[in-house]
């Protein structure tokens, strides 16, 4: 009787094993696929880092400088 405890406890260590096998496998794969796709483009991200990097003054220099400042 003892015997078959045994092999019952073999096996079913055996299936817990392949059972985490497959899941960190599933895992990676699903984070291999994710890696593989493009993020999509954001339009409002891409305004506001767009209105965080524009400049905040402008140079005038020159006779075309005079003109621009005049107009502005």
């Amino acid at each position: 009787m003892r015997n078959h405890d045994l092999v019952f406890l073999k096996h079913f260590s055996m299936v817990i094993v392949f059972l985490i096998g497959l899941t960190v496998a599933l895992i990676l794969l699903g984070i291999y696929i994710n890696s593989q796709q493009e993020p999509e483009p954001n339009p409002v991200a891409e305004r506001a880092m767009a209105e965080r990097v524009r400049p905040v003054g402008a140079v005038y220099a020159g006779s075309t400088g005079a003109a621009a400042q005049a107009a502005a």
